[in-house]
């Protein structure tokens, strides 16, 4: 195989990889603007129910096309409107920022700092721990501070403060439990 095409054609997986890329770091930024995070896990849920596919792996793979079709995506990329918060808030793939993450970002409103508060708050859901109640799944991390609630996943009309009651008793039972061992 001539070396020049063999160049050619990996600049072009390349090229095209970084325009794919902007454009979700753009995206990032701009539910980040709009006082969000996004709930990875469920983002891909959703993109999973509706059959929304990202550009297929052989197609990144065809030369000059593959350019072509980032640049076409990238030039359709649109900010998010109303209709689509309310869609990704509907299947729980964004979640509002609270009092203290909007301040903190606004101070240091740019793309990284957007990627780093949403890659830190899917880690920190890794990390969590679990409450069932009801039909609920309730990630919540406890410490010294007392208890907060990451995400709720089922129906999210339920008293809080009952919860971190109920939370917090558990977590003493856990306590004695273990230390009786």
């Amino acid at each position: 195989m001539d070396t020049n095409f063999i160049i050619m054609w990996i600049s072009s997986i390349l090229v095209s990889i970084t325009i794919d890329n902007s454009k979700t770091l753009k995206g990032v930024k701009d539910i980040s603007d709009l006082g969000y995070k996004i709930d990875f896990k469920n983002l891909k849920n959703y993109k999973d129910e509706y059959g929304i596919i990202d550009k297929s792996f052989l197609l990144c793979l065809i030369p000059l096309l593959n350019i072509l079709y980032s640049i076409d995506d990238y030039k359709d990329y649109n900010l998010p409107t109303p209709f689509i918060i309310s869609l990704l808030k509907k299947h729980r793939a964004i979640i509002e920022m609270q009092p203290k993450e909007i301040e903190k970002y606004s101070k240091y409103n740019n793309i990284f700092y957007a990627l780093i508060l949403n890659l830190n708050y899917n880690l920190t859901l890794i990390r969590a721990k679990k409450f069932y109640y009801q039909d609920n799944i309730i990630y919540y991390i406890s410490n010294r501070n007392g208890i907060t609630i990451l995400k709720i996943e089922g129906n999210s009309n339920i008293d809080m403060n009952n919860i971190k009651e109920l939370i917090k008793d558990e977590d003493d039972y856990q306590k004695r439990k273990l230390s009786l061992q």
